[in-house]
């Protein structure tokens, strides 16, 4: 039996059901009238609301799963690998514990025991961010963890975390968090249940 003899075995057995669908269908529409709306499109509507609610709550969690994945993305960034050269694992260690100071391309050299044109390759190279990238990421970072506590001023973390201007640490944390100190701040308790 092929599909065309099911088809029509079908309609033999159910010979009114278009008919009898088109009415229930002209019942339906001659009842509803716009100032009395129906059971039927009372439903509808709340249907539509709750997948526009559906909707936005995705959206959120997309954005919170997105801030969430750059997060790591950012600390996996910062993080040492095993593989890489013990230079840049000391320049790594010596950017850390000195990003509160103005650190200079020459001293982080000298900890690495290299050369600067040396180094300078070599940290492009492994960590895929030259100096200066690397070390706003670390300050921003860390000062995204002082931003946690809500008795510290965005300006005094600013300091903390070794910028010279308020206005560079504003431009740099919204460049690599994409959002203002402020709004995270406002945002951080939500996202610190994650962390």
């Amino acid at each position: 039996m092929n599909e065309r003899d099911t088809f029509v075995e079908k309609r033999r057995a159910f010979p009114n059901a278009r008919p009898a669908r088109r009415a229930l269908f002209r019942r339906e529409s001659s009842e509803c009238e716009p100032s009395h709306p129906s059971q039927g499109q009372r439903l509808a509507v709340e249907k539509v609301m709750r997948s526009e609610i559906f909707r936005n709550a995705v959206v959120n969690l997309l954005v919170v799963f997105a801030d969430h994945l750059a997060m790591k993305g950012d600390q996996m960034m910062l993080a040492t690998t095993p593989a890489e050269p013990p230079a840049i694992a000391r320049a790594r260690q010596y950017i850390t514990e000195h990003c509160g100071e103005a650190i200079s391309l020459g001293q982080t050299a000298r900890a690495a025991q290299t050369s600067v044109c040396h180094f300078c390759k070599l940290f492009r190279k492994h960590t895929s961010l030259t100096f200066t990238e690397f070390v706003s990421r670390v300050r921003v970072e860390k000062a995204k963890r002082l931003l946690l506590n809500p008795n510290l001023r965005v300006s005094e973390i600013a300091f903390e975390v070794g910028f010279q201007s308020l206005t560079n640490f504003n431009r740099m944390f919204k460049r690599i968090v994409r959002r203002s100190p402020t709004d995270y701040r406002a945002q951080a308790p939500a996202d610190s249940i994650h962390q």
